[in-house]
Parts: C-alpha cells; sequence; structure tokens
C-alpha cells in the first residue's frame, strides 16, 4: 500500500506541474528561438521536482514519473526540449546514485526515445494524436521501465516488479494517457491562438489598408451602426468638419450636427434600414464655421455574411464645382444666344445630315421662311439665287472643311 501511494501521489504532482505549465504559456513570454530551449529547461526542473519526491523503494532505489512526463515531452515537444530535460534529468539521477543510479538514467533516454520515436511515427503516416495511440505509448514505456528494473543489481529485482508492476502497468498507464490528452488540449489551444493572433493581425493590416485607400478618396465617406453611431470616416469627411476621426468615431448625428440637418439624416438612415435599398439625395451640410456645403450623397446598408444589416455606408460628392461650372455653362449660353439674335448676319446650325438645327431671326428675315418652317428643314431645299443655294456639293465641302460661308442679300 505504500508504493501505491507514493506512486499515486508522484502521479498527482506530475499532473499538478503539467497544468501549472498549461497556464503559464512561453508562447507571449520569449522568443521563438528562445522557446524550445526554455521549455527544455521548464520540462526538465518538472522531471527533478518528480524525482525529488519519490517512492523510495529501498535505500538508492527510487519510483517515480519522469518517464512518463519524458517520453510525453518527445512525443508533443520534440527533440531539442526533450533532450535538454533528459540531460538534467540524468544529471539529478546521477547526484542521488544508489544501486539503481544506472537502471534510473537509462530509463530516462530511453523513455525519451520512445516518444521521440512514436512523434516521428505519428508524423511520417500522418496520423493524429489520439486516445488510442496515446495509451498504446504509454503501455510500453510502463512496459520498459518494468524491463529496466532487472538492470538494478539487487537479488530481489523479481519481487520489485512483481510490487510495483499493478500500479504501473495500470494507474501510470492510464495516468500516462490522460495527461498526454491534457498535453494535446494545450497544444490545440496554442495553435487556435496563434492562428486567432495571425488572422487579428492580417485583418488590421486590410483595415489599415482599406482606411489608406478611403482616406486618398477626395469625396466623403462615412459609416454608421444600425443605432445611428459613426464607426468610422475617412480624412475628407473629419476635415469637412474640421475634426479629427476619433472626435467623430462613437458619436451620433445630433454631437455634430444641428437640430434641422440631424432629422434630415435621421429621416434619410431610417428609410434605408427600413427599405434595405440604397438612397441617394443632395444634402446640404452647414459645418461648425457657418459654410453651406451641397453633396450628391448615397446612403447605402451594409450586411454580414449571414444577410442581417449592420449599419449605413455613406459617400458624398461636393456639388460645389460642378453647380459652378453648370451656373458658368448657362451664363455662356445666354451671351452666346443673346448675341446669335441680335447680329445683322444670319447664322444657322446644322446637323451632319444636313437638316437645320438652329437659326436667327436675321437668316429667317433673308430666306422669307419662318422659324418653324427652317428648323429640321434639310438645308439644300431652301430657294435663293442659283449663285447661293445649298447645294448637295457646297453642303458636302462644308462637312469635308468643317466650316462654311454663304452670302444672302437681303432683300427690302
Amino acid at each position: 500500500m505504500d508504493s501505491f501511494f507514493s506512486l499515486m501521489s508522484n502521479a498527482v504532482l506530475l499532473l499538478a506541474l503539467v497544468v501549472i505549465y498549461d497556464a503559464i504559456t512561453l508562447q507571449n513570454i520569449v522568443s521563438p528561438k528562445y522557446k524550445d530551449v526554455l521549455s527544455g529547461i521548464f520540462i526538465g526542473m518538472i522531471t527533478v521536482s518528480l524525482m525529488i519526491n519519490p517512492w523510495e523503494f529501498r535505500q538508492g532505489i527510487f519510483f517515480d514519473a519522469r518517464w512518463i512526463l519524458l517520453s510525453l515531452s518527445g512525443l508533443f515537444f520534440g527533440f531539442i526540449p526533450t533532450l535538454i530535460g533528459s540531460l538534467l534529468a540524468a544529471w539529478f539521477r546521477i547526484y542521488q546514485g544508489g544501486a539503481g543510479v544506472f537502471a534510473g538514467t537509462l530509463i530516462i533516454f530511453i523513455s525519451s526515445a520512445i516518444g521521440l520515436g512514436w512523434r516521428y511515427w505519428i508524423q511520417s503516416s500522418n496520423k493524429q494524436i489520439n486516445w488510442k495511440n496515446l495509451l498504446l505509448m504509454s503501455l510500453v514505456v510502463e512496459l520498459a521501465a518494468l524491463f529496466n528494473v532487472l538492470l538494478i543489481p539487487v537479488a530481489d529485482k523479481y519481487d520489485i516488479i512483481l510490487t510495483i508492476s499493478p500500479t504501473i502497468l495500470t494507474v501510470y498507464t492510464c495516468g500516462s494517457m490522460l495527461l498526454g490528452l491534457l498535453l494535446k488540449q494545450h497544444q490545440q489551444r496554442q495553435q487556435l491562438a496563434q492562428e486567432l493572433q495571425h488572422n487579428k493581425s492580417l485583418l488590421e493590416t486590410e483595415k489599415n489598408l482599406l482606411q489608406s485607400i478611403i482616406d486618398g478618396i477626395p469625396d466623403i465617406i462615412f459609416y454608421k451602426s444600425i443605432d445611428g453611431i459613426y464607426l468610422g470616416c475617412n480624412k475628407a469627411f473629419a476635415e469637412l468638419l474640421k475634426l479629427k476621426p476619433e472626435q467623430i468615431k462613437y458619436h451620433k448625428d445630433s454631437d455634430l450636427f444641428d437640430e434641422q440637418q440631424t432629422n434630415k439624416f435621421i429621416e434619410a438612415d431610417r428609410f434605408v434600414l427600413q427599405k434595405k435599398q440604397p438612397w441617394r439625395n443632395e444634402e446640404w451640410i452647414t459645418t461648425s464655421d457657418g459654410i453651406a456645403h451641397i453633396f450628391s450623397t448615397q446612403k447605402t446598408p451594409f450586411t454580414d455574411s449571414l444577410g442581417h444589416i449592420n449599419g449605413i455606408v455613406g459617400v458624398g460628392r461636393d456639388l460645389a464645382y460642378r453647380k459652378h461650372i453648370e451656373k458658368q455653362l448657362r451664363r455662356s449660353e445666354t451671351t452666346y444666344r443673346n448675341i446669335i439674335s441680335t447680329a445683322q448676319d444670319g447664322f444657322l446650325i446644322t446637323s451632319l445630315e444636313g437638316n437645320i438645327i438652329e437659326a436667327n431671326q436675321s437668316f429667317v428675315n433673308m430666306t422669307g421662311y419662318s422659324m418653324k418652317e427652317l428648323i429640321n428643314m434639310p438645308i439644300n431645299q431652301i430657294e435663293t439665287s442659283n449663285q447661293h443655294q445649298f447645294s448637295d456639293e457646297n453642303i458636302d465641302r462644308a462637312k469635308r472643311k468643317k466650316t462654311f460661308t454663304l452670302h444672302f442679300a437681303s432683300s427690302t
């Protein structure tokens, strides 16, 4: 019974130490270059802790769970951590001395080799670690530990084997398998954490890239949640409001605009969210300095992967320059028409087919036709003197040269 409870306490200590290792991960503490070395030192320290609290069968003959830990180290952590842990454990076993020093040191390297061999077999055969191959490896390691007892230079070595074999083959085998499953979960969590960190880094890169793209667009761009809270904007929108993007983010329209503008914006947002379709209109935005800007704004709902609306994206183009150009064009057209309509010379505009599109009053007077009769009339059908008639030859020459001058004599 003493041997059973001693070995059981050693197994419990092993589980406790591995749980501590599981909680204190080295992933975010050290550089990957030194991770294997520090893992090996940590494994060696756990092994020495087990060897400090062994079941001492007799003076110089110790039993503990070192072979369990080192075999699992070979399986899960690889060559360098296992080698460092084995060397530290072997040094301590030699330091302990006694009749079983050779056998005790040998089982350290045998169990490590079994774990590394199992690791190579699983990787080369593309298998996954599961409870079955963990149980099989544990059984092989425990049998190796029992056979290793035969190397102890004592007369009652067989009695020792008979005494410890029930506990070794049951409790230690099952404990080793359970410990392996615990380490497997630990590695899976680490892998998931690494993938999460990698995906987070990619997401941050894409986010920065997207922000750089929209900051380079001169149109104003903003996006809100379904509650009307600004989630972000581009540089143009922030400059329009004379604020920093951080001063806009997580605020509502009521925090940035007056009540009249806020109500208009909310009404447009409500239309987009309820109808689930884009909305386009010309909006006036008055900034804090009192200057009014007119924008052609389109608001569109954005959704998640399931099609649920998460908010609104707005894009607005400043119409001030376009309005200015349109005003200039209207002014130019008015000036042109005033000049043409009051000119004493006759003017007309024809299509490429030779049909009259426009003419001034002087031309109407010269030809004797009314304005209504002239519009859409083929120019070669206008009856004038033979010298100045709109012949097909003259019309073709005008098309080629893109200019044609005719002289009319106004009869009184």
